[in-house]
């Protein structure tokens, strides 16, 4: 009969957490971390999840791998959910009460939504698929926009009025 040595324990235990936000969520990131007096870095996947663990290979005192669970903090008026994203916008209450088109920057660039006459608030929009991108077996997440009432809000006249004036584009004024 032979014996193997033992061999060290393959991942080391620690208390480092790796903090991101939503935005870096969605489109993935590089972190550097500062634990036990080393600098360490990380290429972070688009999709990760809160509790999810990323791996700092051969980080450890020993060698061995070092562990750490991510956690997604609310950040730039974005938070997180589950796989979905979550976000507030500022709109006419007029705009709230009676309904139509309105026209929210996310980070994914404009998008148009229309309100039905009636609701009452708080009103939340679902944008699909503007959430965390698809990562293993989880599927696509989305974006909702709590719409807040508030007085000096642009109304849907003006947003059309301030794209006329740059010519029809987001990018240049109108000459």
């Amino acid at each position: 009969i032979s014996f193997r040595p033992a061999t060290p324990f393959s991942v080391a235990p620690s208390s480092l957490v790796v903090v991101i936000a939503p935005l870096q969520a969605v489109a993935g990131c590089r972190v550097q971390v500062e634990h036990d007096g080393r600098t360490l870095k990380l290429a972070v996947p688009p999709g990760v999840r809160s509790g999810e663990t990323v791996t700092f290979e051969g980080a450890g005192d020993d060698g061995c791998d070092l562990i750490a669970p991510v956690l997604i903090r609310p950040s730039d008026g974005y938070s997180v959910l589950g796989d979905d994203l979550f976000m507030q916008w500022d709109a006419s209450p007029r705009l709230i009460e009676e309904g139509g088109r309105i026209e929210v920057q996310t980070h994914a660039g404009p998008r148009s939504a229309w309100i039905t006459p009636g609701l009452r608030q708080p009103v939340r929009l679902r944008l699909r698929g503007l959430g965390l991108p698809p990562r293993g077996d989880r599927p696509q997440g989305h974006l909702f926009v709590t719409l807040r009432g508030v007085a000096q809000a642009a109304s849907p006249a003006e947003i059309m009025l301030d794209h006329f004036a740059r010519g029809g584009t987001n990018d240049r004024p109108a000459a």
